[in-house]
């Protein structure tokens, strides 16, 4: 409890030049196992509202 979500969120981002793509479970798997961690049902609602967020401004900012 209390893990920095956000820091979750940005260690999960990918690079600009790659498109923006939503976050895959795989790779929600993958930060849990690398960093011996499991989020909760309200951390993962939150990576994936984070992530919806950040997929809606990249594709405002892509149409000019």
């Amino acid at each position: 409890m209390g893990r920095p979500i956000w820091e979750a969120f940005k260690r999960l981002g990918r690079p600009s030049s790659m498109g923006v793509e939503k976050i895959s479970t795989q790779e929600i798997i993958a930060y849990q196992t690398l960093y011996n961690v499991r989020f909760t049902r309200w951390e993962l609602e939150a990576l994936a509202m984070f992530d919806a967020i950040a997929i809606e401004l990249s594709n405002k900012k892509a149409e000019g």
